[in-house]
């Protein structure tokens, strides 16, 4: 399966969405499916890393991308908080900074990190600003 998606840890705090080779939407929306009812099952704050596992994933963009990320960002249930896709590909930063522009939802709810660690970083600051209890992370 392209496009896999599980808890980070048993604390279920983060969502984590594997993408590997040439994923289609199709695959993305089957997975945010179950994505989405992971984190309405549980009561509190959940947040939502998505990360590349191999380099064609990590280049490739599929048709369509500028409908289907606001798409996704308000499907988002109530629960969820920000969402870091792991990417240092130029052509996904440009289009995060042309979504920023577009949509305020998903300039508020959607981050780009370079590296994991990064996106770590940018999860404990978020929940830090917004006053939410602080996920377990790896390097916790």
């Amino acid at each position: 399966m392209p496009v896999k998606v599980a808890w980070l840890n048993d604390l279920q705090q983060v969502i984590v969405y594997r993408f590997s080779g040439k994923w289609t939407w199709d695959e993305c929306y089957l997975a945010n499916d179950t994505g989405r009812a992971m984190v309405r099952s549980v009561p509190h704050a959940v947040y939502v890393l998505a990360i590349t596992e191999d380099e064609v994933s990590s280049r490739h963009i599929p048709p369509n991308t500028v409908t289907h990320l606001p798409n996704l960002t308000k499907m988002m249930p109530e629960n969820s908080r920000l969402a870091v896709i792991v990417s240092s590909n130029a052509a996904w930063l440009a289009l995060d900074k042309i979504m920023s522009r577009l949509s305020s939802v998903y300039s508020e709810r959607i981050r780009f990190a370079p590296d994991v660690e990064t996106a770590y970083r940018y999860l404990r600051e978020y929940a830090s600003r917004h006053g939410y209890a602080t996920p377990a992370l790896p390097a916790d």
